[in-house]
């Protein structure tokens, strides 16, 4: 064959060519593997084939190539091979993979090597293995590498490393940032977060995100619980300051949960269970706070999910009940209204109260479809007083949640053309931290309620926001006397003054004034000496089931005022 043609050929070959005799000397190259190597042809002809190899085979090259002519086979590449390495010009390693066969070159048995560069393969293989460990939006591990470095972790004897925690972080309310300002706004700020909490630990503590707004710490050579509890703070104070999100300052605050090995368990799965239980112990307790964990934790979590799972049966077989705790005009003594509140008694766990069960729903999503079910009860229950020609109000709760829904004033259309009653009947109660959140907002969707007909009270006032300027622009009608003002009336004259300031400021505003929690005469004395529009209380009467309120609607006097 002409030596030209020949050149091209091998030169058009895309793997890297050797061509060796039975010594290791190099005799030919082609220039795909002159790409590879960085060499030039004249740079390796001649050369022996340790100047490709790392010095540890140096030694045995020798011995492989003799076996390999002592009994040659044709070998082909096999991506299930273990990876070989050669040396770049630089002295680089790269990963190769090779096949070989034998030929007659002027009667010497000579071998021919191709070599093919595996170099994108492994950044390949490094991209795929960092894809499957790591977080797409933060950078963080993920939850199956967290786990299986919490397993290396716990094998290390904890006689020297002494003691790890871990703490599991969940941020209290993020799905507001994305309600409000979109899912773009919310992957923003959790970078952000990543980036501070990863900042608050010390260089070898394991940082993971485990999806939505769940992050994991792994702390290891810890003195002592103390050491894991003021890392921990420095965590959730990291999140104190605003987060940017354009013009805007966003608040987010967190909760965390923390298990100890080896004083709780040396069990990953237990301790990862462990710190997700005091997690939702850290919620429960109010948010915006860090709990260890402790055996009777795991009680309190059984009853929880007991009680998920019994409310959602009861949401689905309609065992729920209202009761309605009538509302009484100060002047003329009526019933002018009532508050629908929810009451449960299960078959198994007997009665749950509300204070314990509300929490609950809020916290896994029940509250809504219970909401919407206290909604059409209500609005049931008004259908039926109507047709015995009753026409009372019925102030029912609306959650945050429920405030804020894309489709509240279509629902409630709905439900009052359903049940043939007037909106004026139903009045919808607001917390102050509900309406004063984002007043604009708000005032935006009480203006669009009032337009309908519904009537709107701010509940529990007092306890929240308290501002004069945002209650004077919201289209309210009633607004009420949060009952820890009431319970201290009689305690002093400055009690007395500061509710007394409250009607006349309400009253100033144009807007009726309801009392809650009246349990004696005296208290109902004073709220009428100072004008208080209606009252509530157990000295009237306290919630009842809808036939007993009947018939106080029907007697229509409810109290003469003495």
């Amino acid at each position: 064959m002409n030596d030209n043609l020949e050149k091209i050929m091998i030169d058009a070959i895309p793997d890297g060519m050797l061509l060796l005799d039975s010594r290791g000397t190099i005799l030919r190259t082609n220039v795909a593997l002159q790409n590879i190597t960085g060499y030039q042809a004249h740079d390796l002809v001649g050369q022996n084939l340790d100047v490709l190899l790392p010095r540890r085979l140096h030694g045995k090259r020798p011995l492989l190539l003799a076996r390999y002519l002592a009994a040659p086979a044709q070998r082909h590449m096999s991506r299930n091979r273990s990876r070989l390495l050669i040396l770049d010009r630089n002295q680089a390693p790269i990963p190769i993979d090779v096949a070989l066969n034998v030929c007659k070159l002027n009667d010497e048995t000579c071998v021919i090597a191709f070599i093919r560069d595996l170099s994108h393969l492994k950044q390949l293989e490094k991209q795929v293995n960092y894809q499957a460990t790591h977080d797409s939006l933060t950078g963080l591990v993920n939850r199956w590498q967290f786990i299986r470095l919490l397993n290396n972790a716990l094998i290390t004897p904890l006689s020297k490393q002494r003691a790890l925690a871990v703490i599991m972080i969940d941020l209290d309310h993020f799905k507001s940032v994305n309600d409000n300002y979109g899912h773009s706004a919310g992957d923003k700020v959790l970078i952000q977060i990543a980036n501070r909490l990863r900042a608050a630990l010390r260089p070898n503590d394991i940082l993971a995100r485990l999806g939505g707004d769940e992050f994991m710490v792994l702390l290891t050579h810890l003195d002592s619980p103390t050491h894991a509890s003021k890392i921990t703070e420095r965590l959730l104070g990291s999140l104190k300051a605003p987060f940017q999100y354009g013009a805007h300052e966003l608040n987010v605050s967190a909760s965390a949960g923390v298990s100890l090995a080896p004083h709780d368990t040396n069990d990953a799965e237990s301790l990862m269970r462990f710190a997700d239980i005091s997690l939702h112990q850290a919620k429960t307790n109010g948010r915006k706070r860090r709990v260890f964990y402790s055996p009777e934790m795991s009680h309190d979590l059984h009853r929880r999910l007991r009680l998920q799972d019994r409310l959602t049966l009861a949401l689905q077989s309609n065992t729920l009940q209202l009761h309605y705790q009538p509302q009484v005009d100060l002047a003329t003594g009526a019933v002018v209204s009532v508050e629908a509140l929810l009451r449960w008694t299960d078959a198994e766990l007997g009665m749950v109260r509300p204070d314990e069960f509300i929490p609950l729903a809020e916290s896994t999503g029940l509250i809504e479809p219970l909401g919407d079910w206290v909604l059409e009860t209500a609005c049931t229950q008004l259908a039926q007083w109507a047709a015995m020609g009753l026409t009372p109000r019925i102030a029912v709760n609306l959650t945050a949640h429920q405030f804020h829904h894309e489709h509240l004033v279509n629902r409630l259309n709905s439900l009052a053309l359903r049940n043939r009653i007037n909106p004026e009947q139903i009045e919808l109660e607001l917390t102050e931290s509900s309406a004063m959140a984002n007043p604009a907002k708000a005032r935006d969707i009480m203006l669009r309620l009032a337009e309908h007909g519904f009537k709107l009270a701010i509940d529990d006032f007092g306890t929240g926001y308290s501002s004069l300027s945002y209650l004077q622009m919201l289209p309210i009608d009633r607004v009420k006397i949060d009952r820890s003002f009431i319970a201290r009336l009689h305690h002093s004259e400055e009690d007395q003054n500061l509710v007394k300031g409250i009607i006349s400021l309400i009253h100033s505003l144009r807007k009726e004034v309801v009392a809650e929690g009246i349990e004696t005469v005296q208290q109902l004395q004073f709220l009428h000496q100072q004008g208080c529009n209606s009252y509530q209380g157990w000295y009237f009467a306290k919630a009842l089931p809808a036939h007993d309120v009947s018939s106080l609607l029907q007697a229509r006097t409810a109290h003469e005022i003495t």
